[in-house]
């Protein structure tokens, strides 16, 4: 079953079982596995329409995002064993390239594997806080993506969403005044319409 189709599957779950009382009333079979919608039923759902749309849009909203709003990526293939080798090896990477970017969003990878994603508002040293770390002795290379201030927090959480890093146990503080990403933005739309419609009282907790 492709992911539209899942998509629309929990939402049909979720009206049949709003609606059970009404076909059994007049005797139409309900397919509703259970007759009522709670809340636990409905956060349940919602979850999982979350991830349908990632399947569903992710891709085609991280690709237009970061082509309009970041240069293409400046890789690296990480070097060097130990930190302070690590470092050395990426700050001379970073010289050899002229690379002296203050805003860009920057992604470790192990292969095909995303395992970080961050940002940086304060220089091309900052990737070099993660060097240190056990968690990131696997990654065999590293991206970085050049934008400006105004788009980090919005690119490093699209890239969160639609890359699900394996090391990104939080996601970064969204800054002042920056827009929700598009994944994020159709996502709290689609719980505050559901949670609308099958009338639950719910603070929406935006990411």
């Amino acid at each position: 079953m492709n992911h539209k189709k899942k998509f629309e599957k929990i939402l049909e779950e979720l009206f049949h079982s709003k609606t059970h009382s009404i076909r059994e009333a007049v005797g139409i079979k309900s397919t509703a596995k259970t007759p009522n919608v709670s809340r636990e039923k409905l956060k349940e759902s919602i979850k999982k329409l979350k991830n349908e749309v990632i399947e569903i849009r992710g891709k085609e909203l991280y690709e237009k995002a970061f082509k309009e709003h970041a240069l293409s990526p400046k890789k690296w293939k990480i070097k060097g064993i130990g930190e302070e080798n690590k470092k050395s090896e990426y700050n001379k990477w970073c010289r050899v390239n002229k690379l002296n970017y203050h805003n860009f969003i920057y992604i470790f990878w192990n292969n095909e594997r995303c395992l970080y994603v961050g940002r940086s508002d304060g220089g091309i040293k900052r990737p070099t806080a993660h060097m240190g770390k056990t968690k990131y002795s696997r990654a065999t290379h590293l991206e970085i993506y050049p934008t400006s201030k105004r788009y980090t927090s919005e690119l490093e959480c699209l890239a969160i969403d639609y890359l699900n890093p394996g090391r990104n146990l939080v996601k970064g503080s969204k800054k002042k005044n920056a827009k929700d990403c598009p994944i994020c933005k159709i996502c709290s739309d689609l719980e505050v319409d559901l949670m609308n419609i099958f009338k639950i009282k719910h603070k929406i907790k935006h990411k």
